[in-house]
């Protein structure tokens, strides 16, 4: 308002005193002087911002008013000049100290006042305080430099687009360094040109939904670079005002080796257990995540001086296996160091090693396979056409894949080494059943005629023998039936370890029920009680587990034999989360410091006078219970029992470590 009262200074006289009357109401500091620079009078506002009265400002010199503060040469110098040149002048700054105020900005406005001549010419001096928009304007510039250098030094790349057009009209630095283009090259495009989403449709789309919305985030964004290297970002916009304006800004994040670390565990955690699939799969995998050519994971052999390949992935085709000599090859540096990197010039590093040259390489990456032990076992090598840059990502992804390959080639020698166990124990178990038919036609033949003529001869020439001569007759049978025995027991033990398990559902219950029938139907005049648990089922062979609790509550029943209130119990329990089944007699017992003998073959803790036996049950008892994915041990106190414990596994779950363990045993 004061600039337009100060340029109605020029208008003419009729209106000069309207002019006057409206200056004691602006709101703005005004001064009218003389051409002597007096100050002649001074509008309300002046007094009030000021805090000064009329008689310490009218008739005084501008420059004596506030302890000559206003004594400024260039200040002076502008208000001489108003009149005799009838100018006028703008926008002149000043930094003072007021009482009452502090420190203030103002700035100064003059002009001539002329009229018709009965009024000597004057100067209308209008004075405007800016300090708080002096402020205002420097906290504007500060954060806007700040903001710069955010913008500027900022680790995520920021594209700023016209939210009207989607042009871009400010692009980062680190954004130019992680997609290779010059700033140039980016400003006044539109966000779809730079490749971030699939076609124009999704762009726009992705656009629309920026206008209406105001914002979008997207977790892993493919997108690729100038050059064409793929990569993964997280792209995050919002739409903002500025200055009356939308823009949209973008933040973007290189995710690629996060995104290709997380690809990677899902690979590993959801790959089939099949060996040869795992393997061809993951050489796949590294090759397409690391964007090189040849891929390979390789089982090493004899005294790790030659490998064999398990898969090998060259150029986007799986390739067949083949052994090689790892002598002067990188692959030969590599074994038995964690990580082995040669990132350019590898085929000149390695000469001689002939497939470097056919595959063109610049780069190598290896990494030694350890079994659980810390073995050497296998590596895996990725070799590429260009230098290896991305040290960090090659490292993790090899670090990961490694734990798992490790462990699926020691599953695979574990595989090998049963199948050849197997084909082994197979051949063996041929020259086995041919000793068991030698066993059970030659042998037997013997003693079936020893033991026959024997009792012929005591039953003929009874009268012709002494007690002495009988006596030695009797003896020969007895032996010959007790070898007859041993033959029979040898031949059954041989049968479990070679019978074919056929598992099904069993009621272990109604078995030891039958057996007890039949225990107390071979002895009428003992008195044994049976305690015996319903319902109990399990999953295995019912044959074999026949023999097995035949056996054990046999045993119950010979060493209960002595006891007149004899008590036999089966029943089942739990330990440590496991469920356990047992056979508990009150019987003689045994002592415990010879329990290491108990389920060895023809291995007794009684003698056959006490009580007979061949000392081979319970070695079935113990191959039965191995069989079914089990194991058995007994608690004994002489004088008051026995309890046999076992358990049943699922042959068919158990680790192929078990497995190759029983074939050892069985063998």
């Amino acid at each position: 308002m004061s600039q337009e009262i100060i340029r109605d200074g020029r208008r003419p006289k009729q209106r000069l005193e309207e002019a006057e009357n409206i200056v004691s109401s602006i709101r703005e500091p005004l001064l009218v002087l003389d051409k002597n620079l007096c100050i002649i009078s001074a509008n309300q506002s002046f007094y009030h911002v000021f805090s000064v009265s009329p008689h310490e400002t009218e008739k005084k010199l501008i420059y004596e008013i506030f302890n000559g503060q206003w004594n400024i040469p260039r200040l002076r110098e502008l208000l001489e000049n108003v009149l005799p040149t009838n100018t006028d002048f703008d926008e002149f700054e000043v930094d003072l100290e007021f009482p009452g105020l502090g420190y203030r900005t103002m700035v100064l406005n003059a002009r001539p006042l002329r009229n018709d001549g009965k009024k000597a010419p004057r100067i209308l001096l209008a004075i405007d305080d800016v300090t708080e928009h002096k402020e205002l304007e420097h906290k504007m510039i500060s954060s806007e430099l700040r903001y710069r250098r955010l913008f500027e030094t900022a680790q995520d790349g920021i594209l700023i687009l016209d939210a009207l057009n989607g042009e871009i009209t400010d692009v980062n630095p680190f954004l130019l360094n992680m997609l290779g283009y010059s700033k140039e090259e980016l400003l006044s495009k539109k966000l779809w040109d730079i490749g971030f989403f699939c076609d124009k449709v999704a762009s726009h789309q992705v656009f629309q939904e920026l206008q209406d919305q105001g914002y979008v985030r997207y977790k892993d964004l493919p997108l690729r670079t100038k050059d064409g290297r793929p990569m993964y970002v997280e792209f995050v916009s919002n739409v903002y005002p500025i200055d009356g304006m939308k823009v949209i800004q973008c933040n973007i994040r290189d995710i690629t080796e996060s995104k290709i670390i997380e690809d990677t565990l899902t690979f590993l955690l959801q790959a089939s257990e099949n060996n040869e699939t795992f393997f061809n799969g993951l050489a796949r995998h590294l090759s397409q995540q690391l964007e090189m050519e040849y891929v390979c994971i390789d089982q090493l052999e004899g005294d790790a001086l030659t490998a064999q390949t398990v898969a090998v992935y060259n150029n986007g085709a799986i390739e067949s296996n083949s052994s090689y000599a790892l002598k002067d090859t990188p692959c030969g540096e590599v074994v038995g160091k964690t990580i082995c990197w040669f990132p350019r010039e590898v085929r000149k590093l390695f000469p001689k090693d002939s497939a470097l040259q056919d595959l063109k390489a610049e780069s190598y990456a290896g990494v030694t396979l350890f079994s659980a032990d810390g073995k050497p076992i296998g590596l895996i090598a990725i070799i590429g056409q260009k230098p290896l840059e991305n040290r960090d990502l090659v490292e993790s992804l090899l670090r990961l894949a490694s734990i798992r390959a490790a462990r699926e080639l020691e599953r695979k020698q574990a595989k090998e080494l049963l199948e050849k166990q197997y084909e082994k124990e197979k051949e063996l178990r041929q020259e086995l059943e041919s000793f068991s038919y030698s066993i059970s036609h030659d042998l037997r033949a013997p003693l079936r005629a020893l033991d026959g003529f024997s009792e012929t001869v005591l039953l003929d020439y009874k009268d012709k023998l002494d007690a002495q001569g009988q006596d030695y007759l009797n003896r020969i049978r007895e032996a010959s039936q007790t070898m007859s025995q041993l033959i029979n027991d040898m031949l059954k033990l041989s049968r479990i370890i070679r019978a074919a398990i056929q598992q099904e559902m069993v009621d272990i219950s109604e078995l030891v029920k039958s057996i007890a029938i039949e225990l107390q139907e071979s002895q009428p005049g003992r008195k044994v009680k049976f305690v015996i648990a319903p319902d109990i089922l399990v999953a295995g062979d019912p044959g074999l587990l026949d023999i097995c609790l035949k056996n054990l509550l046999e045993n119950a029943w010979k060493y209960t034999s002595k006891n007149p209130n004899a008590l036999i119990e089966f029943g089942k329990t739990q330990q440590n989360g496991e469920k356990v089944f047992f056979v508990r007699d009150n019987g003689i017992g045994f002592d415990m410091t010879y329990s290491d003998k108990l389920f060895q073959p023809f291995q007794r803790l009684h003698t056959d006078r006490e009580y007979l036996g061949t000392g081979i049950g319970l070695a079935i008892v113990k191959r039965v219970i191995r069989r079914h994915g089990g194991r058995i041990w007994a608690e004994s106190e002489i004088g008051k029992g026995t309890t046999f414990y076992f358990t049943i596994g699922n042959i068919t779950a158990m680790p192929i470590e078990n497995i190759i363990t029983q074939y050892h045993e069985h063998i």
